[in-house]
């Protein structure tokens, strides 16, 4: 049920962005998030990305508080927030019960 849930969570965060990306990916997220959607880094509108950070290396954080602001910009970042939530109890309580099974 939960692996379910995850999985349209996926596609569903997938169409919002326009392309496939991995949810898990920090960098193809914040790809995502600041190139493709043009969205403001650290959800502040006057911050600019293209301008304040070019190198590849370098990624815009993702954590929670950033996504919380985004949230009210985009529909997104509500669906990687809720993916996240969810995602660790999956992997840490149903994962290895299944192993045992």
């Amino acid at each position: 049920m939960l692996k379910t849930h995850l999985l349209q969570l996926e596609k569903l965060a997938n169409k919002l962005a326009g392309t496939t990306f991995s949810l898990g990916c920090r960098k193809e997220l914040s790809d995502v998030l600041f190139k493709t959607l043009h969205l403001p880094p650290g959800g502040d509108s006057n911050i600019k990305p293209a301008k304040t950070r070019s190198t590849n290396k370098k990624v815009w954080s993702t954590d929670k508080s950033v996504l919380t602001k985004l949230s009210a910009l985009h529909p997104l970042p509500e669906v990687i927030l809720l993916y996240r939530k969810i995602s660790p109890a999956l992997k840490k309580t149903l994962s290895p019960l299944e192993d045992t099974l």
